[in-house]
C-alpha cells in the first residue's frame, strides 16, 4: 500500500497570515517548520487531505491572494499519482499531473515550468529535464520523483510524506519530527 497525503509549502515569513486564515476559516490543520534551518512552512489541512482537488483549490487559491509568496501544493495518491499546483495571487500558475489514470495518452502533463523556477529558484535546465514522461515514469514511487523536483527548486524535502491524516492519527510521527528539529503546530477549527 502506498502513501496518501496532501500538503503545501510556502515562505515562513507568511506564517501569521496563514495562522489567521486557518483560524478565520475554522479549519483543522498542522503547520510545520524546521528550527533555524529553512525559510519554508508546510501546511497540511484536514479537508485537503481527502485528496480532493476542489478542496485544495478552495483552500489554497484564496490563501495565495493574502500572502506574498507562492504556495506549492501537492497531492500524492497511493504513491502512484503525483499532482503539483503552484498558487500565486489567487491563480494556478503551474501544474503537474504525473498519473496514468488521469492521463488520456499516458504522458506527463504540466505547464509553465518557468513559473515554478521563478518562484523557488534552482536550475531551470534540470527542472526541464525532470519534466519529461521518461523521467516521471522511471520511479517506482512518485515520492522519489517529487523529491527530485523539490531538490531541483531548493525547497524542503522533509515535507514529502507529511499529511494531515498521518499527523492526526500517528502521535509518534510528531515526536519523530520534533526530534529532527521540526516544529509541529496543530490548529483545531
Amino acid at each position: 500500500m502506498g502513501s496518501f497525503y496532501t500538503n503545501a509549502i510556502c515562505a515562513l515569513d507568511d506564517r501569521e497570515i496563514i495562522e489567521g486564515y486557518i483560524k478565520n476559516n475554522n479549519r483543522n490543520a498542522f503547520l510545520l517548520s524546521k528550527v533555524n534551518e529553512e525559510n519554508y512552512i508546510v501546511i497540511t489541512e484536514e479537508r485537503c487531505d481527502t485528496l480532493d482537488f476542489r478542496e485544495n483549490n478552495l483552500f489554497f487559491r484564496p490563501l495565495s491572494k493574502l500572502i506574498k509568496s507562492p504556495i506549492l501544493g501537492c497531492i500524492v495518491h497511493d504513491s502512484d499519482d503525483l499532482f503539483l499546483c503552484l498558487f500565486s495571487a489567487g491563480k494556478d500558475i503551474y501544474e503537474l499531473i504525473n498519473s496514468l489514470e488521469y492521463s488520456d495518452d499516458g504522458k506527463l502533463k504540466y505547464n509553465n515550468i518557468e513559473a515554478l523556477h521563478e518562484s523557488f529558484s534552482g536550475n531551470l535546465d534540470d527542472l526541464k529535464r525532470l519534466h519529461t514522461t521518461q523521467n516521471a515514469r522511471k520511479h517506482a514511487f512518485v515520492e522519489d520523483y517529487q523529491n527530485k523536483i523539490y531538490a531541483s527548486i531548493n525547497v524542503t524535502l522533509w515535507s514529502i510524506g507529511i499529511g494531515y491524516n498521518y499527523l492526526s492519527r500517528e502521535p509518534q510521527l510528531i515526536e519523530e519530527l520534533n526530534q529532527k528539529g521540526i516544529i509541529v503546530n496543530e490548529f483545531k477549527g
